[in-house]
C-alpha cells in the first residue's frame, strides 16, 4: 500500500504579502545611519589591527580614505535595493538579506585578491587579508541588520 502527499505548493494570501514591508521615510535615515556606524565600525577595525602590528599603515588599499568610502558607497547602494525591493518583490527583507549575503561573498574577492598580488599595494600577508575580510563582515552585519530592522513598517515580520 502507498501512501500519497496530499502536500501542494502554498498559496500566498493577501496577509503573507503584508508580512513583509519597507517604510521609505524610515529606510534613508537608516541607510545613513548604516553608513556612518559602518564606517566607524570598519575604521576602528583598522585601526586597532595598525595598532597591534596585523597590518601595515602604508598598505595603500586600507587607508582611512578607502576605508571610510567603501562601507558608506555600499551602504548607500543597499538602501536603494532595500527601497526598489520594497516597492517590487513579495518578500523584501528575505530577498534582500539573500542578495546581500551573495554580495558579501563576491567583495570577498578583492581581500582574496590583494592575498594574491593582485591589488594596488602589492601582495597582503595573510592576517592583512583576514583583517580585511572581517572588515566586509562588520560592514555587512551593521548595514543589512539597520536596514532590515529600522526600515522595516512596524507590525511586519520576517
Amino acid at each position: 500500500m502507498s501512501s500519497t502527499s496530499t502536500s501542494s505548493p502554498s498559496i500566498a494570501t493577501a496577509s503573507d504579502r503584508q508580512t513583509e514591508r519597507i517604510m521609505t521615510r524610515r529606510l534613508l535615515w537608516a541607510g545613513l545611519l548604516a553608513a556612518a556606524l559602518a564606517a566607524v565600525g570598519i575604521l576602528l577595525i583598522r585601526t586597532l589591527a595598525v595598532a597591534a602590528g596585523a597590518v601595515p599603515a602604508s598598505y595603500q588599499p586600507l587607508q582611512p580614505g578607502p576605508v571610510i568610502a567603501a562601507p558608506v558607497v555600499a551602504a548607500l547602494l543597499a538602501t536603494g535595493v532595500l527601497e526598489v525591493f520594497g516597492r517590487w518583490v513579495r518578500r523584501p527583507i528575505r530577498t534582500f538579506r539573500i542578495v546581500a549575503g551573495l554580495g558579501l561573498l563576491v567583495s570577498f574577492s578583492g581581500p582574496l585578491q590583494a592575498g594574491a598580488g593582485n591589488m594596488q599595494g602589492g601582495i597582503a600577508s595573510g592576517a592583512t587579508v583576514t583583517i580585511m575580510l572581517l572588515m566586509h563582515i562588520m560592514a555587512a552585519i551593521i548595514i543589512v541588520g539597520l536596514l532590515t530592522t529600522l526600515g522595516r513598517a512596524p507590525g511586519t515580520r520576517t
